[in-house]
């Protein structure tokens, strides 16, 4: 947006989330056949994949060793942070929101007053290709997507930068293009996952997930494939009524 491309990005982050859906959706049976077996294998260990993956993360978003520390003390605090507020006589509800709006809503309100940043003039038209990158990160952010569908305590941020890697596109700097693919890709069908993964290893993985799962009792085949449906038409009158609005 700010180098003028606003509606270029809308067409990337529409297209992304589509594609990505299509491909979560097509190796649907492959999960089905494959991801319960190793998710009972590998549940034991789990916390040493998430253990191993902060570690990825550190390393790979920080340049130098004094960035690696302050990381590592961020993420230390940010776990006692989250203990405390879940151990304290309050609601969990109370706790939940003071914390989430002083870290997510009130700090960056008070940031963005101390800003004074304008919008500049967007390009009306651009010239949009999906290329072999855009096609990398469509299939990177499905897969991507899954494995956070899968996995507790990993959200888009971390899948947004396993999905750039997946696509080999190197630093988000370098390959703008295919870093929002990507991010996209990896909200849309995270979001998906997280419902499918009800049916396939019985555990929800979202909130969204959790509150589907206590309303409905027996989730089989006939309502995931409900709600695979449903996304299709979803997803598909959203991606037509974006890409035509964008025009005006």
């Amino acid at each position: 947006m700010l180098m003028g491309r606003g509606k270029e990005a809308v067409s990337l982050v529409t297209i992304g989330g589509f594609g990505s859906l299509m491909v979560t959706i097509v190796l649907l049976p492959l999960f089905a056949l494959f991801l319960p077996p190793i998710y009972w294998a590998i549940k034991p260990y789990i916390y040493l994949i998430l253990v191993l993956a902060v570690v990825y993360m550190i390393k790979r978003l920080n340049r130098n060793l004094y960035m690696m520390i302050w990381s590592v003390f961020l993420f230390i605090s940010s776990g006692i942070l989250g203990w405390v507020m879940l151990n304290t006589p309050l609601s969990t509800n109370v706790s939940l929101l003071t914390i989430f709006s002083g870290l997510f809503g009130v700090s960056t309100l008070i940031y963005s007053l101390t800003q004074n940043s304008t919008v500049p003039t967007q390009n009306k038209y651009h010239n949009f290709k999906v290329n072999k990158n855009i096609l990398r990160g469509i299939f990177a952010g499905g897969i991507a997507g899954s494995i956070l569908g899968f996995l507790p305590g990993m959200g888009p941020a971390q899948g947004s930068i396993l999905a750039q890697d997946l696509s080999g596109g190197g630093d988000i700097g370098e390959n703008k293009e295919g870093f929002l693919v990507a991010m996209s890709g990896v909200n849309v069908s995270d979001t998906l996952f997280s419902l499918i993964a009800i049916y396939l290893i019985g555990n929800p993985r979202s909130g969204i997930a959790v509150f589907i799962d206590k309303l409905i009792q027996n989730f089989d085949i006939n309502y995931l494939l409900l709600f695979v449906f449903v996304s299709i038409t979803a997803l598909s009158l959203s991606v037509f009524s974006c890409l035509n609005l964008e025009i005006f």
